[in-house]
C-alpha cells in the first residue's frame, strides 16, 4: 500500500538557486548604484560649466566700456555684483596689453593665450576656468577670466553617494529575501523529487507518493514521477515472475550441459594423461592453461601456482627461461611479424639426457592472438639417430678421402691434431695464434667433411666473439674429446701400412729407366731419385681444386672450372705443411667472397660457371703459388669503411693492401661457417712470411682477383727444403 508523503527538506539546488539570484541582485544593485550617481555628477558638472559660460557672456558684454576707457570702477562694480554667487572663485579683467584692470578673488593664473579669438574653457579638479576675449565698440580689446569653484560638485557627489548606498542597501536586502524565498520553495520541491528518485534507484518501489499540486513544470514533474514509479513497480513484478521461470529453465539446461562437459573433460583428461607429447595452451600474458597432458609435468615438473611458461621452464634451465621470456615479450609486443616472433622462441631444452623439442601454433580469434598451443616432444632418439647418421656420413666421406688421397688425409689428421693440442693447452690466453688455430681447424674439418667438429669450432668462435675470453676448460675438453673419438675411429684406416714407402707416377719411373739406358750421369740419376721423396705440387693443387668445387656446391655457387698449372714442381711435404694448411683460407675466400652467384654472373655478361686457377711455378729465382678467380674482385671502398670502423689506417693503396690481412677485418656482414671472421688471410700471410715469402694482390672489380705468394729459392734451400724443376719452362695446365 502506498502512502502520501509531503515535500521534504531542500537539497543543494536551493543553495545554488539562492546563490544565483543573490549574485544577479548584487550585480544589478551595484550597477544602478554606480550608474545613477555618475549620471547625476555629469549633470551637476555640465550645469556648472553652463553657468561659467553664461557669466562670461554677461560680464564680457557689460565690461566693454571698462575695457575701452580702462575704467576700474565699472569693472569693480560688475565683479562685486557677480561675486555674490558662492560658486564664483575669481574674476579678472585684463587690457589688450595684458595689464590688469580689475581682479576679484585669487585667480589661479592671469596668463592669456596669444592666439585667443574664441572663449576657451579649462577644467581642473578644483575649478572651472573660462577665458574669453572682450571687444569694445571703440576698438580696444581685453580679456575676461572667470573661475568657478567645484565645491558644489563635491558636495553634490557626497550627497548622491550617500543616497545611492542607502537605496542600494535596501534594494539588496529586498533581493536577498526574495532569493531566499524563491530558492527555498524550488529547492524543497526538487529535493523531494530527488529523494524519491534515489529510493527508486535503490530498489524501493513502495516509497511515498509525492504531493505537489502546483501547475508549473516542477509540479508536472512530480506527478509524472508518481505515474512512472507506479508503472515500474508493475513491470518489475512481471519481470521477476518471468526471471524466476527463466532461471529454473536455465538451471536445468546448465545441469544438463555440465554433465555433458564433464563427460567430455573426462575423455580429454584420459587422452592427455596417456598421450606421448606435452600439450597445453598459453595466454598472451604467458600464463599456462590448467588443462595439459600429464607427460608435460613429468618432463618439466609441476608448475608453480599462476606460473608463466618462462617460469615453468626456469625449473629445468634458467638460460632457456630467459630467452623464452624475451621471445614471448617480443611476440606480445606485436612489433615483428607473428611467424618471425614464434620462430624466435626456444625450440629445444635438455633435461638430463632427455632432449625436448618445442613447437608453437598460434590460435587466432577475430584476427587477434587469443592463445598459443605449445607441443613438447621427446626427440632424444631422433637426435641420437641423426647424430648416428651424421657420423656415418662423416665416416663415409672420410673413407672416400682416404681411398682417394690417403697421404693427404693423414697429413690433415696430423696437422689437426697439433691444432687441437694447441687449443686444449691449459691456462690458454686469447691470442691471434689461438683464433687462427680454431679458424684453420674449422676450415680444414669442413673441407674434409667433418661437420661435427667444424660446428664445434664455429661455436667456439661465437663464444670468443661474445665474451672476448678464451675457451673455457669444458669447451676445450669437449673439442678434444670429439677429435679423440674421431681419430680413434679412423686409426685403423690410416695405420698398418708397414714401413714408409716412396711413391711416384709411372712416367717418372719410365723416365728413370730411359736415363739409365741412355747413360745419364750418376749425379743426374741421384737427383731424380731424391726428388721422388718430395711431394709434387700437382697433388696439393689438385686436392685444393676438389675442395674448391665441393665448397662451391655447399655454398650454392655455380659449378667451378678449376685449372691446375703445377709445372711439375716438387716441395718438401713436412716443411711446407703449415703453409698449405693456411693456404686453404685463401681458397675459401676466393670461392665465398669472389665467385658470384649464377644469376649475378649472367647479369654481368660472364659465363654461368665460375673459373678458378691454381698455379705453382718458378720465375726469376723465386717459387710462386697463385690463386686466381674470375669473380667480383675486391671492393676496396668496403675494406676502407670496415678498417676505419676498427680504427685501422686505410687512406691509401699501400695501407689498404696491408689492412686486408689484419685480423678481425672482413667485408662480410654475416659470420658463416666458411668465412666472416677476418682471420684466414692473416693466417695465410703469417705462414708465408715464416717461410721468408711475401704476398701481393692483383684485383679488378667485376673481373677477378689473384693472390700471389712468392718465396725466394735461397731461403728455401737454407731451410733444408728442396725445389726441383723436372721439366722445361713451358707451363702445363690440367682441367679438373
Amino acid at each position: 500500500m502506498r502512502v502520501t508523503r509531503n515535500i521534504g527538506a531542500s537539497s543543494s539546488i536551493q543553495r545554488k538557486i539562492f546563490a544565483v539570484i543573490c549574485a544577479l541582485t548584487t550585480c544589478l544593485v551595484a550597477f544602478l548604484a554606480t550608474y545613477f550617481p555618475q549620471q547625476e555628477m555629469r549633470y551637476v558638472q555640465h550645469r556648472l560649466e553652463n553657468r561659467a559660460v553664461i557669466y562670461a557672456r554677461l560680464l564680457s558684454k557689460q565690461s566693454e566700456p571698462a575695457v575701452a576707457f580702462n575704467d576700474r570702477q565699472t569693472a569693480r562694480e560688475l565683479f562685486d555684483a557677480t561675486a555674490q554667487d558662492k560658486d564664483i572663485h575669481a574674476l579678472a579683467l585684463l587690457s589688450s596689453s595684458g595689464q590688469t584692470i580689475e581682479v576679484s578673488g585669487e585667480p589661479s593664473s592671469l596668463e592669456v593665450p596669444a592666439d585667443l579669438v574664441e572663449p576657451r574653457m579649462e577644467i581642473f579638479p578644483d575649478l572651472i576656468r573660462l577665458v574669453t576675449p572682450v571687444v569694445s565698440a571703440e576698438g580696444p580689446r581685453g580679456v575676461l577670466i572667470v573661475e568657478l569653484g567645484t565645491e558644489t560638485i563635491e558636495l553634490e557627489r557626497t550627497r548622491v553617494q550617500r543616497t545611492a548606498l542607502i537605496a542600494g542597501f535596501f534594494a539588496l536586502l529586498a533581493g536577498l529575501i526574495s532569493a531566499w524565498a524563491i530558492s527555498r520553495s524550488i529547492g524543497k520541491r526538487l529535493g523531494a523529487i530527488a529523494e524519491a528518485t534515489k529510493a527508486v534507484a535503490a530498489g524501493d518501489l513502495n516509497h511515498a507518493q509525492l504531493t505537489d499540486h502546483a501547475s508549473d513544470e516542477i509540479g508536472q514533474l512530480a506527478r509524472s514521477f508518481n505515474a512512472m514509479s507506479s508503472n515500474i513497480g508493475t513491470l518489475v513484478e512481471q519481470i521477476s515472475t518471468a526471471a524466476a521461470n527463466e532461471k529454473e529453465r536455465l538451471d536445468a539446461l546448465v545441469r544438463e550441459r555440465t554433465a555433458q562437459l564433464d563427460a567430455r573433460n573426462n575423455d580429454m583428461r584420459f587422452v592427455l594423461d596417456h598421450v606421448g607429447q606435452g600439450f597445453f595452451t598459453v595466454e598472451p600474458n604467458g600464463s599456462i592453461s590448467r588443462e595439459r597432458s600429464a607427460i608435460a609435468e613429468t618432463w618439466l615438473g609441476a608448475p608453480p601456482a599462476n606460473a608463466t611458461l618462462a617460469q615453468w621452464v626456469d625449473q629445468v634451465d634458467p638460460r632457456v627461461s630467459t630467452w623464452m621470456q624475451i621471445g614471448w615479450d617480443a611476440l606480445t609486443a606485436d612489433i615483428m611479424p607473428m611467424e618471425l616472433s614464434l620462430d624466435q622462441l626456444p625450440k629445444s631444452l635438455m633435461r638430463g639426457s632427455t632432449s625436448l623439442a618445442f613447437a608453437y601454433s598460434p590460435i587466432m580469434v577475430d584476427g587477434a592472438l587469443s592463445r598459443v598451443l605449445v607441443v613438447i616432444s621427446d626427440v632424444t632418439s631422433e637426435i641420437a639417430r641423426e647424430r648416428s647418421e651424421a657420423a656415418q656420413r662423416e665416416f663415409q666421406a672420410v673413407f672416400e678421402r682416404i681411398v682417394r688421397d690417403k697421404s693427404g688425409f693423414v697429413e690433415f689428421v696430423d696437422e689437426a691434431t697439433e691444432l687441437v693440442s694447441l687449443i686444449d693447452t691449459p691456462h690458454l690466453r686469447l691470442t691471434i695464434a689461438l683464433r687462427r688455430a680454431i679458424h684453420t681447424l674449422k676450415g680444414n674439418c669442413a673441407i674434409f667433411g667433418l661437420a661435427t667438429i667444424a660446428e664445434a669450432c664455429h661455436a667456439l668462435e661465437d663464444s670468443i666473439t661474445e665474451t672476448n675470453l678464451p675457451p673455457t676448460g669444458e669447451q676445450r675438453t669437449a673439442l678434444a674429446a670429439l677429435w679423440s673419438a674421431f681419430t680413434t675411429k679412423v686409426q685403423m684406416l690410416t695405420t698398418g701400412d708397414g714401413p714408409p714407402k716412396v711413391e711416384t707416377e709411372k712416367k717418372y719411373y719410365d723416365r728413370l729407366l730411359d736415363d739409365i739406358a741412355s747413360g745419364v750421369s750418376r749425379r743426374e740419376l741421384l737427383r731424380d731419385l731424391l726428388s721422388w721423396k718430395l711431394e709434387p705440387t700437382s697433388r696439393r693443387l689438385t686436392r685444393f681444386g676438389e675442395q674448391a668445387r665441393s665448397l662451391a656446391a655447399r655454398l650454392g655457387k655455380p659449378d667451378l672450372l678449376v685449372v691446375i698449372e703445377h709445372n711439375d714442381l716438387r716441395l718438401s711435404a713436412d716443411g711446407w705443411a703449415p703453409f698449405w694448411s693456411a693456404f686453404a683460407h685463401v681458397l675459401r675466400n676466393a670461392v665465398d667472397h669472389g665467385i658470384e652467384s649464377q644469376e649475378e654472373r649472367v647479369a654481368l655478361g660472364k659465363s654461368e660457371n665460375g673459373a678458378l686457377t691454381l698455379r705453382s711455378f718458378r720465375r726469376g729465382g723465386a717459387f710462386i703459388v697463385e690463386v686466381e678467380d674470375d669473380g667480383r674482385g675486391i671492393d676496396w671502398t668496403a675494406v676502407a669503411e670496415r678498417a676505419h670502423a676498427l680504427g685501422l689506417p686505410a687512406s691509401n693503396a699501400k695501407e689498404l693492401a696491408e689492412v686486408i690481412f689484419a685480423d678481425g677485418l672482413s667485408t662480410k656482414q654475416d659470420v658463416t661457417e666458411s668465412s666472416g671472421r677476418g682471420v684466414g688471410l692473416g693466417a695465410a700471410r703469417a705462414e708465408c712470411m715464416a717461410l721468408g715469402g711475401s704476398v701481393s694482390i692483383q684485383t679488378e672489380q667485376g673481373v677477378g682477383t689473384c693472390f700471389r705468394f712468392s718465396f725466394p729459392e735461397s731461403t728455401m734451400v737454407d731451410a733444408g727444403d728442396r725445389i726441383i724443376d723436372e721439366s722445361d719452362d713451358a707451363p702445363r695446365s690440367v682441367a679438373v
